[in-house]
């Protein structure tokens, strides 16, 4: 994402870090449910050790992002681990907003890849990779 900000005397151009494949990186928070076995916003059913991300409602687009992939890295300041995994997209999370605009929920089987059930809420750094 390009943003162009143009002050009395300055003029500054910023880019998101860049993500996989050329896009963005986004920073939130990410937290787990559990799919046992139900449908998603995308219209599929997932096992709990699927490595599954819902995002927040206002990235979920009404279902253009769903089969995408996206990378998520643990990168808390205290419990950060640096482990990353990669979630296909299936779900919309409408509570993610509250906490940011770029925060995820995973499937179990994901979030213990990066993090432990015990912490809850983990901080990120994530990206599409298509």
């Amino acid at each position: 994402m390009d943003l162009h900000l143009i002050l009395p005397s300055l003029d500054l151009d910023f880019r998101v870090n860049g993500g996989g494949s050329g896009g963005s990186s986004y920073t939130g928070t990410v937290s787990y449910f559990y799919q046992e076995g139900g449908t998603g916003a995308c219209g599929t059913a997932h096992s709990d050790s699927d490595l599954i991300v819902a995002l927040a409602s206002g990235l979920y687009d009404t279902d253009s992002h769903c089969g995408d992939t996206v990378t998520i890295t643990n990168t808390g300041t205290i419990l950060s681990n640096g482990k990353s995994v990669v979630a296909t997209v299936a779900d919309r999370c409408p509570g993610c907003q509250a906490r940011s605009d770029y925060s995820l929920d995973l499937s179990t089987g994901a979030f213990d890849s990066i993090g432990s059930e015990a912490t809850g809420i983990l901080n990120i750094s994530w990206y599409y990779n298509n």
